[in-house]
Order: C-alpha cells, then structure tokens, then sequence
C-alpha cells in the first residue's frame, strides 16, 4: 500500500514569490480602503445612477468601470492567496496574480482620467475648443513674453 505524502505548498519561498504575496495583500488592503472610501463619500444622482458627488458626477460609466476594476483586483488578489504562489497549481495562481495586478492599474487609470476630467471642467468653460484649454493651462503655466521682457 502505497501512502500519499502531502507537500507543503509554502516550505520553502524565493524572493520573487515574497514580493508577489506582498504586492498581493497590498491589492487586497488597498481594493478594500478603496471600497470603504466609496461608502464614505457623499453621493448623488446622476443620470438616473447613484455614483459618488465629487469626481464621477459628470461620468457615472467611469464610476462603474472602476468599480468593476477595484472588485476585480480584489478577487484576483484574494484568489490568488487563497491558491498560493508555490502550489502545483502555480499557474492558476499567477493568473489570478496578474488579474490583480492589471485591475488594480486599470482602477487607478480610471481614477487619473477622472480626476484629469474633472480639473479640465473647473479650468474651462463648454464653448472653449481643446486646443484654446490647453493654451490657457500652459500660458498659466510658463511665463508670458512681457514677464520674460521685464526679467532682462
């Protein structure tokens, strides 16, 4: 009779697999600050949908692609611990890893195109073309011709 001998999955670990499992539970702490933050914010109707009132009241189907982002990452993330990184199944686990780690950039690349969005509505009005906005933001920004001439 033959006895089966169960492995250890997390005997014994690299460097490389420490900083995945490490990465992970910052997905996970961070996916959840962020779910909590959400419940936090004050909302408000916005186009028939109940999106939080600062950054996403002009476009609530950014607040759903980062929400589904940030769920997204949190699954991943929690997937991938619960498999482990040094399992037989390995594989499945760097996927779920790597699911994590793209939703987690894709919910911060929604965040950063919202917040962009929303600072370029405070700067202009709506009849102002885009290359008229984008004048005015970098002449805030780098000195005028007569500002130069009055330094010399």
């Amino acid at each position: 009779m033959e006895s089966k001998t169960r492995v250890n999955c997390y005997r014994e670990t690299t460097s490389s697999q420490e900083s995945q499992t490490l990465s992970l539970f910052f997905i996970l702490y961070s996916s959840l600050a962020i779910a909590l933050l959400i419940l936090l914010v004050p909302h408000q109707y916005a186009d028939g949908n109940f999106v939080p009132g600062s950054i996403f009241a002009a476009q609530p189907f950014l607040f759903h692609a980062f929400l589904f982002s940030v769920l997204l990452s949190f699954a991943g993330a929690s997937s991938s611990l619960l498999i482990g990184i040094n399992c037989p199944r390995t594989a499945i686990g760097r996927c779920y890893y790597r699911i994590s780690m793209v939703s987690m950039a894709s919910a911060l690349l929604i965040l950063a195109l919202a917040l962009f969005l929303e600072i370029l509505k405070l700067l202009g009005s709506p009849d102002l073309e885009w290359w008229q906005l984008l004048f005015q933001v970098f002449g805030r920004i780098s000195p005028s011709e007569e500002e130069e001439n009055r330094e010399l």
